[in-house]
């Protein structure tokens, strides 16, 4: 009889408050998913700041089995540019949104994970794959003639 009400007691909980979670506060940090699962993570200022898709590309060719987790918070024209490339590289993908994940500037926006744990020691994407530098070309001053200037 005990067993009986222990397990509708846990039915009841489950009913009430969900499901547990192990690490929540982990999975709601990494869009759902646990941190050794993530092979890369960006940011919500870095995908304003530029276009990633060549890393998340080059990365999979190194990978196998990774899908792409999504924050639904991120601006239309940048969650559909990360649509698109996973539909065109054939990964699974998904556009996460809950209440619980957390969206301000430094937090997760786009992660490459995988459906097991992969343990990579540096998940960031800017410091695995650093910012091509533009060098600015000097220009040598030309020495134009006068018009006005007879030679």
């Amino acid at each position: 009889m005990a067993d009986n009400d222990q397990a509708m007691d846990k039915r009841l909980q489950n009913a009430l408050f969900g499901t547990p979670l192990l690490h929540p506060d982990e999975q709601n940090r990494c869009l759902g998913t646990f941190q050794e699962r993530i092979d890369l993570r960006i940011s919500f200022r870095q995908a304003l700041q530029r276009d990633f898709s060549t890393e998340i590309l080059s990365e999979l060719q190194r990978r196998e089995n990774l899908g792409l987790l999504i924050h639904a918070k991120l601006d239309s024209d940048i969650l559909s540019r990360y649509v698109k490339l996973a539909q065109s590289a054939g990964i699974p993908f998904a556009i996460r949104n809950s209440q619980y994940y957390h969206h301000d500037w430094d937090n997760a926006a786009i992660i490459l994970c995988g459906d097991c744990a992969l343990n990579v020691a540096n998940i960031n994407i800017e410091e695995r794959y650093p910012a091509p530098t533009c060098e600015a070309k000097t220009v040598k001053p030309r020495l134009l003639r006068s018009w006005f200037r007879q030679t």
